[in-house]
């Protein structure tokens, strides 16, 4: 046994319920993963994207000491705190590599929106797929509104900013 070790886990009432469903939505979204390279050959990006919150936004009081012959490199314990922050994370599927990382004290509907469109505005004439969970900013309103703003602009020929 190893106490000291812990792993985490969640239970999900979702694939319980319905397993046909849950299925349905798992092949889903692992033909969009194994579609991937395709798209981006395509001039297109499919995003992974998860949040992290509550990050310690540590900065160590002192500078490390480099490694001298004989000894190991040193690093203060000492730190200055500067309050949380959270982190909405973009993974490229195609490429493995993470995507303009939005850093913010909240994570609100309204900064989801404003990653995603900053992450949009990066390659604005791509086409984007993003693979989200069920939390309620990846499914609010305003989204919405937004995916249905760029999606009108770019069927009438105009670039969106």
């Amino acid at each position: 046994m190893h106490p000291h070790k812990i792993r985490y886990w969640l239970h999900s009432t979702e694939k319980a319920g319905d397993p046909e469903s849950f299925a349905l939505k798992i092949n889903e979204i692992c033909e969009i993963y194994c579609n991937a390279q395709d798209s981006s050959q395509e001039g297109g990006h499919v995003i992974s994207t998860d949040e992290m919150t509550g990050i310690q936004a540590l900065e160590h009081k002192y500078p490390d000491k480099l490694p001298q012959p004989g000894q190991c490199a040193k690093m203060e314990f000492e730190y200055i705190r500067h309050g949380t922050t959270s982190l909405i994370g973009f993974f490229d599927v195609a490429t493995g590599r993470m995507q303009e990382p939005y850093l913010n004290p909240t994570r609100t509907e309204e900064d989801f929106v404003k990653a995603v469109g900053a992450l949009i505005n990066t390659d604005p004439k791509a086409s984007w797929t993003f693979v989200c969970d069920g939390l309620n900013i990846h499914r609010s309103e305003s989204l919405v509104w937004y995916v249905a703003w760029i999606w009108n602009l770019e069927r009438k020929g105009k670039r969106h900013s």
